[in-house]
């Protein structure tokens, strides 16, 4: 019974809790490791749910008249309980199983910010706390200087769709949200389109520094259009964008170029970029330093 309860307390956390939001913090989220373990607990808690039923019905048909007398109260609720937890635990795994990514299905209720599973709260916490820390007038002035330097280098190196430096996380203080571990800004081409990438080890957190553009996301078949401005009076959902790992993106530019602050869950010299193989047989990886 109380292992029972305690199954029960547990996929209440991670559905309706915060259990997710601090699973987004993870160094594994989205790893083959972890998708490897939930494909594992998938196909084990399926089975263990139908086999319960098919032994329940079983017994009940052929011991209903050897058993001990009628069941008691106890024994009732214990059952009924046991049963409430096979349901919840195994319920939203036969779905779950058609996804490449499991996080990928996940839709996000706001018109703009992409939440990771039932922490939209949390998320958008997370994003106010990066916006005031970037809002700092000596933040500003720093990302200034490193804008317009990226910016002049851009200009020279045309054949470069994009170029980028990475930041020192203590540039905004102490008070940085815990699993961030690398910032950086990024200045991409005007009037290019900077190609489908997505990061698999790390969830990305981009602000509209300068410019605008439409930061197109692709969770699953369909592509999601984000239109991202930097005027500091906009709602935060049209200055920043959460895209969960593993999920392909790209920035559509207008007429200027445009400026990013990224946040990432990995050091810099770990933040991996994916692509599309040129050749269509897979994909390609790199690292954006070294």
């Amino acid at each position: 019974m109380a292992g029972t309860v305690a199954v029960l307390l547990l996929e209440g956390s991670i559905r309706y809790g915060d259990a997710m939001a601090a699973y987004a913090q993870s160094a594994y989220y989205g790893t083959p490791l972890i998708r490897g373990l939930f494909s594992v607990h998938l196909w084990v808690a399926i089975p263990w749910f139908i086999g319960w039923c098919v032994l329940t019905g079983v017994s009940w048909r052929r011991f209903s008249r050897v058993l001990p007398g009628r069941f008691s109260a106890a024994h009732r609720l214990c059952g009924q309980v046991t049963c409430a937890g096979l349901w919840f635990a195994a319920s939203p795994a036969a779905p779950c199983t058609s996804c490449a990514t499991p996080c990928d299905r996940v839709q996000s209720r706001g018109p703009r910010i992409r939440t990771l599973m039932n922490s939209e709260t949390r998320e958008v916490e997370i994003l106010e706390v990066l916006d005031t820390l970037v809002r700092q007038p000596a933040v500003r002035r720093e990302l200034d200087a490193i804008a317009d330097s990226l910016e002049a280098r851009l200009s020279t190196e045309r054949s470069e769709p994009l170029v980028w430096q990475p930041i020192p996380v203590s540039l905004y203080g102490v008070a940085v949200p815990p699993g961030i571990q690398s910032s950086w800004v990024f200045v991409l081409r005007r009037n290019s389109i900077s190609g489908a990438e997505r990061h698999p080890n790390s969830i990305q957190r981009v602000m509209s520094y300068r410019g605008t553009a439409d930061l197109q996301t692709r969770p699953g078949e369909r592509r999601i259009s984000n239109r991202l401005v930097s005027r500091p009076d906009a709602p935060l959902r049209d200055r920043w964008l959460s895209i969960p790992a593993g999920v392909w993106h790209q920035g559509v530019m207008a007429d200027e170029d445009w400026v990013v602050v990224s946040f990432h869950t990995v050091p810099a010299e770990e933040l991996i970029e994916e692509r599309p193989d040129r050749a269509g047989a897979g994909t390609t990886q790199r690292h954006y330093l070294g």
